[in-house]
């Protein structure tokens, strides 16, 4: 159900909107299965990785972010930061 909000209050960025490490936002992708986190945590994990952030994801409750984190929450606010 939060999902499909989600994907309906961000469809205004369209196909080809583009991050700031020029990653294609695709809210379709994000928020429209049952794989939402997945695809979130995914959607973060390249932005580190593109960011040369990617020691910033090297902290002691990593394990347990990656397993239990909020991504879909991470990615929203991510995206309300763009608009």
């Amino acid at each position: 159900m939060a999902s499909k909000k989600l994907l309906e209050a961000f469809k205004e960025f369209g196909e080809r909107c583009e991050s700031y490490y020029e990653i294609s936002i695709k809210p379709d992708e994000l928020f429209g299965d049952n794989n939402d986190d997945s695809h979130c945590r995914e959607f973060i994990q390249e932005h580190f990785e593109k960011g040369l952030k990617k020691k910033a994801l090297d902290f002691p409750f990593a394990d347990e972010y990656i397993t239990k984190g909020k991504h879909m929450h991470t990615v929203s606010l991510y995206l309300l930061g763009l608009t």
